[in-house]
């Protein structure tokens, strides 16, 4: 038979021990605790200058596109920039003009005689079939005389239904009149012409048409417009876009910058 032997001088941990057990885990804890919420600051940081670089991209984009079509096909006596701030804070508001936003324009290849009948469809012919697809049912358009750019009867019509491969019904005319070959039909959202309003209001970028606001891109903090002229036209602008986002490390806001010459092409 095996005779038990209790083992001796068996001990445990002392409390100094355990306390400086827990003194060790303790650092230990912390300093990855801090390691993930100093990472998480870098992610949340480089989050948000992507996000600021990103409306920077799309609020020069807009900017772009609408300077380059200020002047497109509107009257003579129109100024293709309305308005000429030095930057859009404060309220302060760029304004340009143009015949069409969407750039939808046609070219009439006959003469069509219209007269005072504002819902009878006149059947006018443009140039291609390309020409037809750019317009559908119910959009609203000007005819616009060439070379001067006026219209022939200063309202807005109204395309019908039934095109043809070459063929447009058209509408909502209020005085006899003759619409000849090379005349422009336009595809329009407003007026004569159009304009379009940009403005800074609490860090968003907005754009106007008719009343109608459109928030084209958020955490823009500035926009500096500077002017090139000839003969007292505006015929470029350079824009500087300031964007802001937050780092979360140095808890203070970081700035990015987007720099472009846009040159007026239709004025």
């Amino acid at each position: 038979m095996i005779e038990y032997k209790p083992l001796k001088n068996r001990k445990g941990f002392t409390l100094v021990e355990m306390m400086f057990a827990v003194v060790i885990l303790g650092l230990v804890v912390t300093a990855i605790l801090s390691t993930f919420t100093g990472t998480q600051k870098v992610v949340n940081t480089q989050e948000n200058v992507v996000d600021t670089q990103q409306n920077l991209k799309v609020a020069m984009n807009f900017l772009t596109r609408d300077i380059q079509m200020a002047g497109f096909l509107i009257p003579a006596t129109s100024t293709a920039v309305a308005t000429t701030p030095n930057n859009l804070s404060a309220g302060q508001i760029l304004s340009l003009r143009t015949a069409t936003i969407s750039q939808d324009v046609a070219r009439l290849t006959t003469s069509t005689t219209v007269s005072n009948a504002s819902s009878t469809y006149f059947l006018f012919n443009l140039a291609t079939a390309d020409m037809v697809n750019l317009f559908s049912p119910g959009d609203t358009v000007r005819l616009i005389r060439s070379p001067d750019h006026e219209q022939r009867i200063d309202a807005l019509f109204e395309v019908g239904t039934a095109p043809t491969a070459t063929t447009l019904n058209i509408k909502g005319f209020t005085a006899d009149t003759i619409f000849t070959q090379a005349d422009l039909l336009v595809k329009t959202e407003g007026g004569q012409p159009n304009q379009i309003d940009y403005d800074l209001n609490n860090n968003q970028l907005r754009r106007s048409i008719g009343g109608n606001i459109q928030v084209i891109a958020n955490n823009i903090s500035n926009v500096d417009l500077e002017y090139t002229t000839d003969a007292g036209k505006v015929i470029a602008i350079r824009v500087t876009v300031t964007g802001t986002a937050f780092d979360f490390k140095q808890k203070t806001n970081k700035n990015r910058q987007l720099v472009k010459l846009i040159s007026l092409k239709n004025d």
